[in-house]
């Protein structure tokens, strides 16, 4: 299977935030062994390739270039969202019968590994990319690799200068205490002062929370660290624009 994953892993890697792992499970396998020919089935489950748009680029442009290297390989994909990832990865579990590939996202990796719930990956595929070493960080588990970056992304805030204008708002707001002031000073007339929900919220709050100096595991992965004061200082900011009716 080694063989098999690897040239899957290799053809869709690049970038970080979603993972994709080789899984532990039982799932439809492909034949042979890691030295025997590249043939059989493999399956992948992706939460990130979603709508036309993503089934296009996935399966068309990233797993077209695989097919062709090895044409005996099927590669049967099943898409979800990240809602139903988990209940989905939790139900193969229970069964005994995992995909041979599973993508995820950042904070995935540690818990499952933990219960060994996916397999290791051989450390040489941390060098077959040019990543930066902070990038692969995610993907270990107590120092071990356990998956490969695919997607890289960044937050970016927008805001209307227009409303700050209107609103007598001179600055950008430097901290939490100034975004909470900003925020309310914003909302009105069914206008609200800052939107976190204009991505995934455990998203947002995530990057909040790395904002407040937190993390989300140790570094082997072992403890986690967003239920400290870090993690609780950034849920609670959430809270309080609620509170204020601007978010």
């Amino acid at each position: 299977m080694e063989l098999k994953r690897r040239s899957l892993l290799a053809a869709i890697g690049a970038g970080t935030a979603a993972a994709a792992l080789s899984a532990c499970g039982t799932g439809t396998s492909a034949g042979g062994s890691a030295d025997g020919p590249a043939e059989g089935e493999i399956t992948l489950l992706t939460p990130i390739y979603d709508g036309a748009d993503g089934k296009t680029l996935l399966e068309k442009e990233i797993l077209g270039g695989f097919r062709k290297k090895y044409p005996d390989v099927k590669v049967n994909v099943d898409y979800t969202t990240y809602e139903q990832l988990n209940e989905k990865i939790t139900t193969g579990l229970a069964g005994g019968l995992l995909p041979d590939v599973l993508m995820m996202g950042v904070g995935w990796i540690p818990p499952f590994a933990a219960k060994k719930a996916i397999a290791e990956l051989p450390e040489k595929f941390a060098t077959a990319h040019d990543y930066e070493k902070r990038v692969l960080e995610p993907s270990r588990y107590d120092g071990k690799l356990y998956a490969l970056p695919v997607v890289l992304d960044t937050r970016i805030v927008v805001y209307r200068k227009d409303h700050f204008a209107e609103a007598g708002i001179k600055k950008t707001p430097a901290n939490w205490a100034e975004l909470r002031a900003v925020a309310k000073q914003l909302t009105k007339d069914g206008r609200i002062g800052f939107d976190p929900f204009s991505i995934h919220l455990r998203q947002c709050w995530e990057t909040f929370l790395f904002a407040n100096g937190g993390q989300l595991f140790s570094a082997d992965g072992k403890k986690v660290l967003f239920t400290d004061a870090r993690g609780v200082e950034a849920l609670q900011f959430f809270k309080d624009l609620i509170k204020d009716g601007s978010a």
